[in-house]
């Protein structure tokens, strides 16, 4: 989530006026008609992009508001201050809102809040082959600077504590809460069955759309036209599909920026995975993909 002020002092006042002015209207904004819930590292800014381009679809000030898992404590009128007031449905006819934050995916309480808060949202999953997932995910945390190890002896470090991120070590003890959100979870964010039963235990299958992130990479137009079904919206074209990062940057704006100033990109410019390491993971998530499978009625052909 990115929700700090700016430095800039006139910046910084009128981010503060603008978030008085939504406090006091929370109780006269919507709710998110649907919600992205992952996953992170699989194309969620990209898909939230496209779909807020829609003339029916209006984006919240945050694309990851983070409220189900790190701020459900602060009310539902917080939550409200992020969504468009109610006077812009009198103008446009099936008007509607969403946001999306990859982190909900994880977190064993979401599924509930989100089910005793909004019982009926519609709610959208991006599933990546979590080989790649981990890889970029790896990547991720070393241009941040919180990876220092090569990938194969991070990752032999994540298998040998695969326990901290079982679930029975989460529930009912709210220290081990944020162990989920550990900068390094390379491999058990991708080990989606064990999150997306939470959600099927709560949710009924037709309620929630699982994608998979490759098919959004190489045929956003297709990906897009079956969302906004899923949302029942009319059907909304793009010129151009961009692809976005985790900041809602255009990854050829950033790329260019970034190359002219001698730094790296925040694009997917890393080395090639070595075969071996791939083999491993591959091997590794095998039988919980099979499961995934298994539970989803989709093969998404990850183990080939």
């Amino acid at each position: 989530m990115y929700k700090k002020f700016s430095k800039n002092p006139f910046i910084k006042n009128y981010q503060k006026s603008q978030l008085q002015i939504r406090q006091y209207t929370s109780s006269l904004r919507m709710l998110p008609h649907f919600i992205i819930f992952g996953v992170a590292r699989g194309g969620t800014t990209s898909l939230y992009n496209y779909l807020t381009a829609h003339s029916n679809i209006a984006s919240a000030t945050l694309k990851e508001i983070g409220f189900f898992d790190y701020e459900f404590n602060k009310g539902i009128n917080y939550y409200r201050t992020y969504f468009p007031s109610f006077i812009s449905k009198y103008f446009k006819k099936n008007f509607v809102t969403g946001e999306a934050t990859p982190s909900y995916m994880h977190h064993p309480l979401v599924p509930s809040r989100i089910k005793e808060t909004l019982p009926n949202v519609k709610l959208i999953a991006l599933l990546r082959n979590p080989v790649e997932r981990a890889y970029s995910h790896y990547y991720q945390a070393v241009r941040a600077g919180r990876e220092t190890l090569p990938f194969e002896v991070a990752i032999k470090h994540q298998i040998a504590e695969r326990a901290c991120f079982e679930e029975g070590n989460i529930l009912g003890e709210a220290k081990h809460v944020r162990r989920i959100y550990h900068p390094h979870a390379y491999l058990s964010k991708g080990i989606y069955i064990d999150h997306l039963r939470r959600w099927l235990d709560v949710f009924p299958r037709q309620q929630i759309l699982f994608l998979k992130s490759e098919e959004l990479y190489t045929d956003p137009q297709t990906v897009l036209q079956n969302t906004l079904e899923f949302l029942e919206l009319p059907q909304w074209t793009l010129a151009k599909y961009e692809k976005y990062n985790a900041y809602g940057q255009h990854f050829a704006l950033v790329n260019s920026a970034k190359t002219n100033a001698g730094k790296k990109s925040d694009s997917k410019e890393y080395e090639k995975m070595d075969s071996a390491v791939r083999q491993q993971l591959v091997d590794y998530f095998k039988p919980y993909n099979e499961q995934l499978y298994e539970l989803l009625g989709v093969d998404f052909d990850w183990d080939n």
